[in-house]
């Protein structure tokens, strides 16, 4: 079951579970020791630098132990009967929780933080009140709005209680019913705390510049970065796409100032290329698809501001004067342009490992974001050739198989929506369908020297797709893979003869059989 309630904190700036957090823009130091349970001396002595620098927005700070060292406490007269309960007292900071609850027990919180449940043995003093299943069922018995109201209320701490105490509740013995409405509960959670996180995100960023936000990437980890796009990439609030953007538009200039080798800017610092990308194919969280697609692109413009960079255009009087001077210019363009192609085949050749698990989870998904992206279509073909090219020099098979499951897996969820009567998003699923048929034609052609090579790379590519449509025993399916084999097998007759047009051998039919089978099926 998925944790509920998001990290250890509820603002997408704080690290979970570690002894560190990020500061807010406007945060106090106040703030931060109440919501952590420490105390402003403690964060100072924990953070010397805080005398000479002050508090600013984006710094990491180091949070101090508690220096509690009573783990548990006996069986209290308020226990379900599960087991011992943890005991944390006022003070106890994210890093002791996470020790103590790395034991099989339910959790307790100060009762000071206003936590109740039908089981309380909280007392004046600070006594803990427990946050067990029968706190985490009354959650669960709450209407939306009611629930709505206790997670506007409650505090950081009494949340990350209900987390800590909720990913305990599959160990317990329950009903069906009991199951599927703390399941429930967990995916109201979830989204509330995602719309909050979205929130945050779009309004803290929307107050800041390009430059202000460049400036506070560089306080942050590439998996902070990455999360925070994420963030941006799907609320629906006014005006997030133009945040969004923004902060896509500091992440690449950082980036190019990275790439340039300059000092820093004090515009635009630093930020590693190589490190956003790692994080972004890692990360599987809320608009994960597009975050990669972003990233890959990022890698494929950084690559061809670079190129321009090394090798910029012929002065431009040559573009004057006599017959002599212009064909020159004629050819220098043509070697700039062509030593600029090399550079950036060069560059995603080096990251095509990364482009690979940037693709990986999900093809179909990375290939939708990509087709929507302003300058996908002329990107994509690029990447898939860069990873294609990688695969395939260990083993044609291996770079076919790639290419055969980006294919199949787009395929396959045409044959879904077709299958289930989806017109509307057959007909969207189609294109991405013909995006990506493209997109592997020109890979084909770059990856595979000779005619009659590829002709065989492309027999592979389409069995793997077919292969992966087989197994994916959707419905609809087997209409797809008869398209694709009937193409393989008519490819197979020729295959002796002389060997032209390969491209429209391989993917015309295929493309025309699957426009005919949508032609039949939809109204």
């Amino acid at each position: 079951m998925p944790n509920p309630v998001g990290g250890a904190g509820s603002q997408p700036g704080n690290t979970p579970d570690t002894n560190k957090t990020v500061v807010r823009h406007g945060q106090t130091l106040k703030q931060i020791a109440d919501q952590n349970g420490v105390t402003e001396a403690d964060l100072h002595k924990a953070n010397p630098h805080l005398e000479k620098t002050g508090i600013k927005g984006g710094m990491e700070l180091r949070l101090p132990d508690s220096g509690n060292s009573n783990p548990a406490t006996e069986k209290s007269p308020g226990s379900t009967g599960q087991g011992d309960e943890v005991s944390l007292r006022p003070g106890d900071n994210r890093s002791r929780m996470s020790r103590l609850m790395s034991k099989d027990q339910p959790l307790q919180v100060p009762g000071q933080d206003g936590v109740s449940t039908s089981q309380t043995n909280a007392s004046a003093g600070g006594q803990p009140g427990s946050i067990d299943r029968d706190y985490v069922s009354d959650l669960a018995e709450k209407s939306p709005e009611d629930l709505q109201g206790w997670y506007d209320s409650a505090s950081n701490q009494t949340k990350r209680g209900v987390q800590r105490a909720f990913s305990k509740i599959d160990a317990l013995t329950l009903g069906a019913e009991d199951k599927a409405k703390f399941r429930k509960l967990g995916g109201n959670l979830n989204r509330m705390q995602l719309e909050h996180n979205q929130k945050w995100a779009t309004e803290h960023y929307g107050k800041m510049s390009e430059r202000e936000i460049a400036h506070e990437m560089q306080r942050k980890t590439p998996n902070q970065i990455v999360e925070d796009l994420g963030y941006l990439s799907t609320g629906s609030i006014k005006g997030g796409e133009r945040v969004r953007q923004k902060y896509v538009g500091a992440l690449e200039k950082g980036m190019r100032t990275r790439q340039s080798g300059t000092s820093p800017s004090v515009s635009y610092p630093m930020i590693s290329p190589g490190h956003i990308y790692e994080a972004a194919a890692k990360y599987n969280g809320p608009g994960a698809d597009l975050v990669k697609a972003e990233s890959a692109k990022m890698l494929h413009d950084n690559a061809q501001a670079a190129a321009e960079r090394k090798y910029p255009d012929p002065p431009a009087k040559l573009k004057t004067g006599p017959k002599m001077a212009k064909d020159l210019y004629k050819a220098r363009m043509k070697e700039v342009t062509s030593d600029r192609k090399k550079f950036v085949r060069s560059e995603l050749a080096k990251g095509a490992s990364t482009l690979k698990s940037l693709m990986d989870s999900n093809p179909a998904g990375f290939v939708k974001q990509m087709e929507n992206m302003k300058g996908g279509a002329k990107v994509f073909p690029e990447i898939l050739t860069a990873v294609a090219r990688s695969e395939y020099d260990k083993d044609p098979k291996k770079g076919a198989e790639f290419l055969g499951n980006v294919i199949g897996s787009t395929a396959a969820d045409f044959g879904k929506s077709v299958a289930g009567t989806d017109w509307k998003n057959a007909k969207s699923v189609g294109n991405d369908l013909g995006f990506v048929l493209g997109a592997a034609e020109v890979a084909i052609g770059n990856v595979a020297k000779e005619e009659h090579a590829k002709i065989d790379f492309g027999k592979d590519v389409l069995g793997f797709a077919t292969n992966m449509i087989k197994k994916s025993r959707i419905p609809g399916a087997s209409q797809i893979a008869e398209i694709s084999d009937k193409v393989i097998n008519e490819l197979a007759k020729n295959e002796k003869g002389e060997v032209t047009g390969w491209k429209d051998q391989i993917f015309y039919g295929f493309k025309a059989l699957v426009l005919e089978t949508y032609d039949k099926v939809s109204p």
